[in-house]
């Protein structure tokens, strides 16, 4: 079974407005009989990622394309594995709800633990408080080499 869940964005008073990140899902079986979901991906309208594409192969590293707008221009870009951090970049894009052209290197010279999955990860945070404002999550895959 697959679900599809909008999360809106919460203002400082917390009321929700617009839409934050768009979560995309798949119910699994566990080994137990029991289930669980598990995220394929969550999007959100200020990181859109152009390149690379979802489950494109990868080699010790990847240019970061797309658009999108952060605090003081940041998205930060991460490639991680089940075990945790790969690599990471700092994006500048566009501020106050304005997208803007991004591109950066993201190099990591680890394999992921599972072989050749590994998650691209793109966030921005708040300017209050530092908590995360947004997120773009998308599989990927690497090749030989990384």
């Amino acid at each position: 079974m697959n679900a599809t869940a909008e999360l809106p964005g919460i203002a400082e008073d917390g009321s929700p407005f617009g839409l934050a990140t768009t979560i995309h899902m798949q119910q699994v079986q566990l080994d137990d009989g029991s289930t669980a979901w598990i995220v394929l991906s969550a999007r959100s309208p200020d990181i859109v990622v152009d390149s690379p594409a979802v489950g494109e192969l990868l080699a010790g590293g990847t240019l970061v394309r797309g658009e999108g707008n952060g605090f003081e221009g940041t998205i930060v870009f991460q490639v991680e594995d089940q075990d945790g951090l790969l690599g990471m970049a700092i994006a500048d894009g566009g501020a106050l709800g304005v997208n803007h052209p991004f591109e950066t290197q993201l190099p990591f010279d680890q394999r992921p633990a599972s072989g050749d999955w590994a998650i691209l990860v793109g966030y921005t945070t708040s300017a209050a408080d530092g908590s995360l404002s947004a997120l773009t999550m998308l599989p990927m895959r690497l090749v030989d080499g990384s």
